[in-house]
């Protein structure tokens, strides 16, 4: 899903609902969103694999497509495993 994406389903619900994250469909559980980071944020984290090659993603930078990461607070409870058949 992109950014894009993302917003666009966001955009059909009110302003001042909380978003939650739903995860483990076998066993769901309910969790906060802690907030948002982007592969740049971890690049020291994930720079540099090893491998030396020139068009490899991992160790060059500008070959690398970032992706947004939706980051998990806590857990809040129990989740529906029916949730997986109503996303859309």
């Amino acid at each position: 899903m992109t950014v894009q994406e993302l917003k666009d389903r966001l955009e059909q619900f009110d302003d001042d609902m909380e978003v939650r994250l739903m995860t483990q469909e076998n066993y769901p559980f309910e969790n906060s969103i802690t907030g948002l980071c982007e592969t740049r944020d971890l690049a020291s984290e994930l720079d540099e694999c090893g491998c030396e090659e020139e068009d490899c993603p991992d160790c060059n930078p500008e070959k690398k497509k970032s992706v947004v990461f939706i980051v998990e607070g806590r857990q809040l409870g129990y989740g529906n495993s029916s949730a997986w058949g109503a996303a859309y």
